[in-house]
């Protein structure tokens, strides 16, 4: 998580703490608290990557997550490997700067606390992992597919039957030659299936149709 909020904000990963919050261990509970605390350095320039994240714009991203209760997941979209981190709620954002009038000291300011998660109502609840799993999805399909348009010219849908056509016979057998225990798995389940649609069948044509009613 710290390489990845210095990914996120264009500093280094000693600029970064991540901590429990001190009356919850999120390392046993899922439903714990994180505390994540960038420092910008002296100087800082911002980046001309729009991706990367000055202080004013991370500031006002996490404000508007913690506003809208949508997920802050941008925070980790630029590092491998959090495909499948789950929802980021953010509860709480601030800023913290160096008082001019008492050198070495910092003038704190932290906005609207958000609602504690242990303490949502079921419904409320319910509609939040809803979303979650949306944006998770949303995610992972991105993420899937962000390499593969680098090999395909013009619009392209992944799950558009035509546009399919338009991935280079190379690529998928590259695709097939590392992903071959999957393609076996696939075509035993396809064997496996007309076997069984087989036999379903023939027990279907051997039952006999009771005699009609007379009416």
């Amino acid at each position: 998580m710290r390489a990845a909020l210095a990914i996120a904000t264009g500093v280094s990963p000693d600029d970064v703490a991540i901590t429990p919050h001190q009356r919850d261990d999120w390392r046993a509970n899922e439903m714990g608290f994180q505390i994540g605390i960038v420092r910008y350095p002296a100087g800082y320039v911002a980046s001309d990557d729009p991706k990367v994240l000055a202080p004013d714009t991370l500031l006002e991203r996490l404000r508007e997550a913690r506003r809208d209760e949508t997920d802050a997941g941008f925070l980790c979209d630029g590092a491998d490997g959090f495909d499948a981190y789950g929802s980021m709620n953010i509860l709480a954002e601030g800023r913290a700067e160096e008082s001019k009038d008492a050198p070495g000291t910092y003038e704190v300011k932290i906005d609207d606390f958000g609602t504690d998660p242990e303490f949502m109502p079921l419904g409320q609840r319910y509609r939040e992992c809803e979303r979650a799993q949306k944006r998770k999805y949303s995610r992972l399909k991105t993420k899937a597919f962000r390499s593969l348009h680098q090999h395909v010219e013009g619009e392209f849908e992944p799950f558009v039957k035509e546009d399919r056509k338009l991935i280079p016979q190379s690529l998928l057998d590259r695709i097939r030659d590392i992903n071959h225990l999957d393609v076996r798995l696939h075509a035993f389940a396809t064997e496996l299936f007309e076997e069984r649609m087989k036999e379903s069948v023939n027990e279907l044509e051997r039952e006999k149709l009771p005699a009609r009613l007379p009416i």
